[in-house]
């Protein structure tokens, strides 16, 4: 009995040591948190690696900011290429399983973006939910000096400004398996996120602060490679003293990026913008304003404005029929809405005047509405909202699907726009007395 104990309790230890012997720490990965993709030489891509230096976000002393991650940049073929290359120029090996953002050039994305779509989907390691970004210029410009505001942590910074959309109403997110989805779908296009680099003497919603930091390097395979800062392994050899050599300014450098608003795709290529002035009118569409301040004309003097908070009670009601080819679409967006302050003494509880603050604010809406719905379907010929979507209920059978040839019919859609407001004025009068 006590032998058959023993041989037991040597099994179980025997067990348990084999599960130490392929084992990973933790410290050993270096782990990214941001990938941007720019076009390269040719038909290569220029894949940058944002990976965060723990110890510089956690350490004694430490102070955060840019110096909190590292960037690695190469030229391949592929991005499943560019992360063994990356592998083979530091200590660590990379992860991606904590990567928070994907940063596209605007310049690749017209081109297309499907293989890189291909790539970043199959990767096991890559969330699906992983927003991602367009931005007008080099991504690898925007990693490279971003420096977090009011967060140490990169990775932080970025939830919560992706987040942002929760409380606000001019800003969206989309993630990369909502993405490839409506790359793929026949009856809705997908979109994303635009930013843009804001010059030194302009002002700017501001997102990371940017200074020029670019330092270049050639790898021995023949490609360009670039390693910024310390992960804390062995890198491509890059002076220190070159980098503090290259501090001076000029007006064209970056310092912040901007929302500059939507990018509209149709299939994989990027084919325009929604200004920022047109966002709120995407997000009401998608049901997705939590809540917003808007800026409203006075209704009797124009130089001055009231402002209202606004959210959304509900998600739009859209109804879709189709008559020969020309698809009607009639929506409605049901808002409560809040008078906060008031640049003119008018006595808004008064009925005729809350009827006539009303009237300008449906009358704005519908405005942006119009100019938003005009863009996509004429001007564009996408459809980043899925009404198509709508109308698909009403079919049978997926050949009638297949036959509806919904991107060809899109651009002759009539739109009739409806806003049911309900307005309260007695906030203002409330926060006057408190």
């Amino acid at each position: 009995m006590k032998k058959t104990k023993l041989i037991s309790l040597l099994i179980i230890i025997l067990i348990s040591f084999t599960g130490c012997l392929a084992k990973t720490e933790l410290e050993d990965y270096a782990y990214v948190i941001a990938i941007g993709v720019d076009r390269g030489s040719g038909d290569k891509y220029l894949v940058s690696f944002q990976i965060a230096v723990p110890i510089k976000i956690a350490g004694e002393g430490s102070k955060g900011g840019k110096e909190s991650t590292s960037l690695v940049t190469l030229e391949t073929d592929t991005l499943y290429n560019s992360i063994s290359r990356a592998d083979a120029m530091i200590s660590k090996e990379i992860t991606l399983s904590h990567n928070k953002l994907i940063v596209i050039s605007e310049e690749l994305a017209k081109e297309g973006v499907q293989e890189l779509l291909n790539a970043f989907v199959t990767n096991r390691d890559i969330r699906p939910k992983t927003s991602i970004i367009v931005y007008r210029g080099q991504s690898k410009e925007l990693l490279s000096n971003l420096e977090p505001i009011l967060e140490k942590s990169p990775a932080r910074y970025y939830d919560l400004l992706l987040d942002s959309n929760q409380y606000t109403g001019y800003a969206i997110d989309n993630n990369l398996f909502n993405f490839y989805l409506s790359s793929k779908d026949i009856l809705s296009s997908p979109y994303a996120l635009l930013t843009e680099p804001v010059r030194e003497e302009e002002s700017s919603i501001e997102i990371p602060s940017v200074s020029k930091n670019n330092p270049d390097s050639t790898s021995a395979e023949g490609g360009q490679a670039e390693v910024n800062d310390s992960t804390g392994g062995s890198q491509n050899k890059q002076s220190a003293a070159n980098k503090e050599n290259d501090s001076s300014e000029n007006s064209d450098t970056p310092k912040t990026a901007n929302i500059a608003g939507i990018a509209v795709f149709a299939d994989d290529k990027l084919v325009g913008e929604i200004k920022n002035e047109q966002i709120l009118s995407h997000v009401m569409l998608l049901g997705k304003l939590q809540k917003v301040n808007m800026d409203i004309e006075d209704i009797k003097d124009k130089s001055k404005t009231t402002v209202i908070k606004t959210r959304q009670i509900e998600s739009p009601k859209i109804d879709v029929t189709i008559n020969n080819d020309i698809p009607h679409i009639d929506i409605l967006i049901r808002l409560e809405c809040d008078l906060i302050t008031s640049g003119s003494q008018i006595d808004y509880t008064k009925k005729e005047n809350k009827e006539k603050l009303s009237k300008n604010i449906k009358e704005k809406l519908l405005h942006d509405m119009n100019i938003y719905l005009n863009k996509i379907s004429k001007e564009y010929k996408t459809d980043p909202i899925g009404f198509g979507k709508h109308y698909r209920i009403k079919l049978s059978t997926l050949e009638d699907l297949e036959n509806l040839k919904w991107n060809k019919i899109f651009p002759n859609s009539k739109f009739n726009v409806n806003f049911q407001i309900h307005l309260d004025t007695t906030q203002m009068v409330s926060n006057q007395v408190s």
